[in-house]
């Protein structure tokens, strides 16, 4: 989903076991299909749960093998809560992302303490809670209801950015 400066940045913040993080995230996909001329949207972890801690380790592996949103997808896809936090949960999603799970452990391990620190930086910019939407810095209000149609509709707000039902601009 990430593309080229000069354009609508849109910044989302999201847990991988957050139902409303499903929503945002299937609308952001939606948008990027649409819309990648105008929009620049960046997907990052905010693990609100600790559970999400290790699924958000996997995100920083996935993202060093070049498969982070698909493993973002398969994460969202399962939701796989508490039970999803052990290594054969997570060599699975990775596997069926297109990663190969042989030093998965150990990499987990290493990116576990990247992750806490990410979450600190994250809270100190006062990201406390998911989906959390930013458009060019500015928070969307309409957050918890992301929708396709509203985000949509709100980002339409911010720029000259139509429906995927009518042409673009």
């Amino acid at each position: 989903m990430d593309a080229s400066h000069g354009k609508l940045l849109v910044e989302t913040f999201l847990d991988p076991n957050c139902p409303h993080c499903r929503e945002a995230f299937s609308a952001l996909t939606k948008l990027a299909e649409t819309h990648s001329s105008y929009l620049t949207i960046k997907v990052y972890y905010r693990p609100v749960f600790d559970y999400s801690l290790t699924q958000c380790a996997l995100l920083e592996v996935a993202l060093q093998d070049g498969i982070y949103y698909k493993v973002w997808e398969a994460l969202l896809e399962h939701q796989i809560g508490e039970q999803g936090s052990s290594l054969g949960s997570m060599a699975t999603i990775y596997q069926q992302a297109g990663g190969k799970s042989g030093d998965l452990m150990k990499r987990l391990t290493f990116q576990l303490a990247r992750v806490r620190e990410a979450t600190r930086q994250v809270a100190e910019l006062g990201i406390f809670r998911t989906p959390t939407i930013l458009v060019d810095r500015r928070e969307l209000a309409e957050s918890q209801s992301a929708s396709a149609d509203i985000m949509y509709d709100v980002l339409a707000r911010y720029a000259n950015v139509t429906s995927p039902t009518s042409s673009p601009p």
